[in-house]
């Protein structure tokens, strides 16, 4: 359960128990495919993250951060502009941005630059990993949703959407076929 308050809990199914991290706190929390690592986003400042003053949308000085369930590590990720939405693959992270574009974050070598994908012309609002992570898959407030070949970096298919209704969600079937 992550909130715009302090701590973020887990709770393991399997051990029955409930875990909590102090200082930890953000919106639209993923967890990578390993179960392991998280990601969430935050304000820069994150004491000025709560209920009371923020929306949980609109980020003046987003920043994502990336934390290790097993050892409560967390290691602050670059600022992007918007910062969501937010996908793991085997081995990064798609960040979404207010300007049509998704960084690929590289979460295994932190100091390795990351990829701007330029792939619509307004908010990117979803993103989603084939099961191999050959192919990001996004959708856009441009009516718009794109297959990018997460190795060439370069747009595979896009599919044209109505751009009158807001995107809520998009999906892909655990084989990737859907």
């Amino acid at each position: 359960v992550c909130t715009m308050e302090s701590p973020t809990r887990f709770y393991d199914i399997n051990a029955n128990q409930v875990s909590c991290l102090q200082n930890q706190h953000g919106v639209n929390m993923v967890f990578s495919r390993n179960g392991r690592q998280w990601a969430y986003l935050s304000e820069e400042d994150g004491r000025v993250l709560n209920p009371q003053s923020h929306d949980g949308k609109n980020f003046k000085k987003p920043v994502i951060h990336l934390g290790d369930y097993i050892n409560g590590r967390r290691v602050s990720m670059p600022k992007w502009p918007g910062s969501k939405p937010l996908a793991f693959s085997q081995d990064g992270l798609a960040v979404g941005t207010t300007r049509g574009r998704v960084g690929l974050l590289d979460c295994l070598n932190f100091n390795k630059t990351s990829v701007v994908i330029p792939c619509h012309q307004d908010e990117v609002t979803h993103a989603v990993f084939t099961p191999d992570s050959k192919i990001l898959v996004t959708q856009s407030r441009d009516g718009m949703i794109r297959l990018t070949d997460t190795g060439t970096r370069k747009a595979i298919a896009k599919l044209e959407t109505d751009t009158w209704k807001k995107p809520m969600f998009l999906g892909i079937s655990p084989q990737g076929d859907i």
